[in-house]
């Protein structure tokens, strides 16, 4: 975590600035500045009295939140907030019923009635006992225009092309994602060397 001006960040996944640079954005132009910035992340910037969370357009990297009795709790795991905050278990059944059909929970719901996910494109400002959560929708990050699948194509490949380094390390487990992802390395003139 850095500090400036009692104010601590931590930055979950991955974006294109570093935890100075966020903060001093933060700082010199405020949380929405920090909602849009390339990459999968959830940004966590508190003080001793006030807390904001900014998470990426897609969110990836999840992580939750609850108010109990009256003090704002957040950890990247549910059961982080349960021992930080001394809430008793309560089950959400309508989540447990999505995990039975489905396989997962739905929207911003938890297996704790009481703890939520923080939703993709949000900030999240906990301050003086109030909550208010400012989000944007699908359709603000993506405003509608004619595509094709070439589009659509270029768009994958740029996008892998742009975290392409010396780095670079590819899973292949055979599968269609795994393949699909090789062949944009390979089309943007990624070498193999396989281990």
């Amino acid at each position: 975590m850095n500090t400036r001006h009692n104010y601590k960040i931590d930055l979950i996944g991955y974006c294109s600035q570093d935890k100075d640079t966020l903060l001093n954005r933060f700082l010199s132009k405020g949380a929405s500045s920090l909602k849009d910035l390339d990459g999968e992340y959830t940004i966590i910037i508190e003080n001793g009295t006030e807390c904001y969370i900014i998470t990426s357009p897609y969110g990836v990297c999840q992580y939750y939140y609850t108010i109990h009795k009256s003090r704002f709790f957040h950890s990247d795991t549910v059961i982080g907030i349960i021992k930080k905050s001394g809430m008793p278990w309560s089950w959400n059944w309508n989540a447990l019923a999505d995990m039975t059909c489905l396989d997962h929970v739905i929207e911003n719901d938890t297996l704790h009635s009481g703890i939520n996910r923080v939703p993709a494109r949000s900030i999240l400002h906990f301050k003086n006992g109030k909550l208010n959560i400012s989000s944007l929708s699908w359709e603000d990050i993506h405003p509608p225009f004619h595509s094709s699948p070439s589009t659509a194509l270029k768009a994958f490949n740029d996008t892998v092309k742009s975290y392409i380094n010396d780095k670079t390390v590819i899973s292949l487990s055979g599968g269609l994602d795994s393949r699909v992802i090789l062949s944009s390395l390979l089309k943007n003139g990624c070498k193999l060397n396989v281990s």
